[in-house]
């Protein structure tokens, strides 16, 4: 039991590190390689972990391999185009100025209902408001409506805006983040004196986010009520 728990930990252990090496991509963002080392390491990793008759070491060669091939494809595709374009392909327009590609569709086999399915995830249900609809690499759809379909931004209607930038989260889980409280630009004395002044201690505290103008936000562990809300 000992044996296999041991064997466990280690490509468990490994296996994480090969996952943090291919990046931060979900499933349905992988592209070929990634996908293809994701499927191969899985039943790589299972026999030697099931089967102690079988040396560890034949579990842990193939992975470091797979480590290995996919960290020097990804980094020559950074530094070669035509590389790239090989391994991951390129993206597909299949609507280009409001007209359906028939030919982008059969070529990546594509019906007409699964592309209104794409359009209706991207909240856009009439085909005809779509200027241009194109396939990327990894599967996905990006969809840009017709000028006068798409809604207007501030810009457009004269309205002046101020950069607000990310509220920093300088408490979480009663844990105090030192370093985005720095970035922030305040330190432990300013946190101190907020905390007083509502007499709260970093412990009671789920959430507590500052912005750029100091304007602080909480979110307690136990509020009253059970709701958790967020109080400025």
């Amino acid at each position: 039991m000992g044996v296999v728990l041991f064997r466990t930990l280690i490509l468990y252990t490994l296996l994480i590190i090969a996952m943090r090496m291919s990046g931060k991509r979900q499933i349905g963002q992988l592209q070929p390689t990634e996908l293809v080392m994701a499927i191969l390491v899985s039943d790589l990793v299972a026999v030697p972990m099931q089967d102690t008759g079988i040396p560890l070491i034949n579990g842990i060669i193939p992975l470091v391999a797979l480590m290995c091939m996919e960290l020097l494809l990804s980094g020559a595709s950074l530094k070669s185009r035509k590389l790239r374009n090989k391994i991951y392909g390129t993206p597909s327009v299949l609507i280009a100025k409001g007209t359906v590609c028939t030919k982008s569709l059969q070529k990546h086999r594509i019906s007409m209902d699964d592309l209104s399915e794409e359009l209706r995830l991207k909240n856009v249900f009439d085909i005809s408001t779509v200027d241009y609809a194109v396939l990327e690499t990894n599967g996905q759809l990006s969809v840009m409506l017709k000028p006068e379909n798409d809604q207007p931004t501030r810009k457009d209607m004269g309205i002046k805006t101020d950069y607000k930038g990310i509220p920093a989260a300088i408490i979480m889980d009663g844990s105090v983040y030192g370093d985005a409280l720095k970035n922030s630009g305040y330190d432990m004395a300013w946190l101190t004196k907020k905390l007083k002044q509502r007499n709260l201690t970093p412990e009671q505290i789920l959430l507590m986010t500052v912005d750029k103008d100091g304007k602080t936000a909480f979110c307690l562990k136990n509020d009253v009520d059970g709701t958790n809300m967020i109080t400025k």
